[in-house]
């Protein structure tokens, strides 16, 4: 840096990249509160042991989601404060820019009687010079290509140079800059040291020159020390003065001791490597070891290993055909997540849709598990050699793939209604359709429990994400 406008850059960059820290942890949290749910979707929609799985790993997601907003909001106030610090310095840069080429005019010799009365008055002429183009502009749409090489950052410290200006000293010499000038003859002519004598006042002229001077002042930390401060360099009467100067370089320091404590959120590893990962086996190990919660106890090793066998297959390998397939090929129906087309899980991204699908897919389960249930107990007896275990109900997902009457009447325990948007479904047994029972109310009511359950949880969602 050498320059206002090269500093000003600089600066600029500063309260960019500090913005976009944030922006990058508000993305990682939206990503894994979309993967958490769509994780959810496809472990209820297969119910059972999956779904257990799906809100063990779905609580990894969330967890990320969480962190990401936690240190969010816990270094909010110092990456606002700091790049609020670094964009007003960059302002001041630009703004020095400008002035830095300010100055006097040069007034011509003129005869003293036209210079201090009479017949008029010599004047002094300030004169502004900006640049035509807008601040530190080549023309109206390039900015100006900076001369010289960057500073190259070091692992250690941060660097940040400030251009000042201070007010023009004039000159010491007859016809200097600044100063005014005497001569015997020579009127009409511009005053110059040539031009000018001693202890003359026949003619009069001003000798112009710039307002300011300039100045580069360098500010350095220790990165990796967070008590280290911006070191400063004293001047007087110049413009950013000393106090503010450390006052913004402070916010500046806050601002990296903020980042640092940042860390890299992530939501994109796969389900597999969540299911057998060395997180997932400590949260189960201190659930399940009892006195010895430690995944490195052979007995606590022993219980983990089996749970995550038996909920996540052998090496995750269950997550992988199941629930990390479902997630990108399931396609919840239109009628499920208000939509006008039916997309595969992986696209449905947007909060109400998540919600609506969630909750399709949580009461369909729960249905289709309390009839489980019922059925189970009702083939707990011993059945006579002439009676035939009768078959457990037929699931939305075993008979939404049927699309014509004749496919879905050949699936037995599914019936077809063209007037519905499901039109192949499960079959309601008569006794079922009593109303008086509640798995009953349950088959033939869905509609309005899906409607009435939608608009709550979009409502919540919608409330969730407000806030975040």
């Amino acid at each position: 840096v050498s320059t206002a406008c090269g500093a000003a850059e600089y600066l600029t960059k500063l309260a960019a990249n500090s913005l976009d820290q944030l922006q990058r942890l508000i993305t990682a949290s939206n990503t894994a509160t979309i993967k958490a749910q769509q994780i959810r979707v496809a472990g209820y929609s297969r119910g059972g042991t999956s779904r257990t799985a799906a809100e063990l790993l779905a609580t990894h997601a969330t967890q990320a989601a969480q962190t990401a907003v936690e240190q969010a909001q816990k270094n909010f106030i110092a990456i606002k404060e700091g790049a609020i610090a670094a964009a007003t310095m960059a302002g001041e840069q630009q703004a020095i820019a400008d002035l830095e080429e300010s100055e006097v005019k040069t007034v011509n010799l003129v005869a003293k009687a036209n210079a201090i009365g009479g017949t008029g008055y010599l004047q002094i002429l300030p004169n502004l010079a900006p640049n035509r183009n807008g601040v530190c502009m080549a023309d109206e749409n390039t900015p100006q290509q900076l001369t010289g090489s960057p500073a190259q950052p070091t692992a250690d410290t941060s660097t940040v140079k400030i251009i000042r200006l201070k007010a023009n000293k004039p000159g010491t010499t007859v016809g200097s800059h600044l100063t005014i000038c005497g001569s015997s003859d020579n009127t009409g002519s511009p005053p110059s040291p040539t031009e000018c004598d001693d202890n003359q006042d026949t003619n009069i002229g001003i000798v112009g020159g710039k307002f300011f001077s300039k100045e580069t002042t360098t500010h350095s930390r220790n990165i990796q020390q967070d008590n280290s401060e911006y070191t400063s360099t004293p001047q007087t009467d110049t413009v950013p003065s000393d106090k503010t100067i450390k006052q913004q370089l402070a916010k500046i320091k806050a601002l990296e001791v903020a980042e640092k404590q940042i860390t890299a959120i992530t939501s994109t590893e796969g389900l597999k490597a969540i299911a057998i990962g060395q997180e997932m086996k400590s949260k189960l190990a201190r659930v399940l070891g009892g006195d010895n919660p430690s995944y490195t106890h052979p007995d606590t090793r022993r219980k983990v290993d089996d749970f995550i066998k038996e909920a996540f297959g052998a090496d995750g390998s269950e997550v992988e055909n199941t629930l990390t397939k479902d997630m990108i090929d399931l396609k919840p129906p239109k009628a499920a997540t208000g939509s006008n087309t039916e997309r595969n899980q992986q696209d449905v991204i947007d909060p109400s849709e998540l919600a609506a699908a969630t909750t399709y897919y949580t009461v369909t389960c729960y249905i289709t598990e309390k009839d489980q249930k019922k059925y189970n107990q009702a083939s707990s007896s011993c059945p006579t050699k002439a009676e035939k275990p009768a078959e457990p109900p037929k699931t939305v997902d075993e008979c939404k793939k049927h699309t014509t009457t004749e496919d879905c009447k050949k699936e037995t325990g599914c019936d077809f209604d063209e007037k519905k948007d499901l039109k192949c479904f499960p079959a309601v047994d008569t006794e079922k359709k009593d109303e008086k029972s509640f798995s009953g109310k349950l088959r033939v009511f869905v509609p309005q429990v899906f409607s009435a359950l939608f608009s709550e949880v979009f409502y919540n969602f919608k409330y969730l994400f407000s806030i975040l």
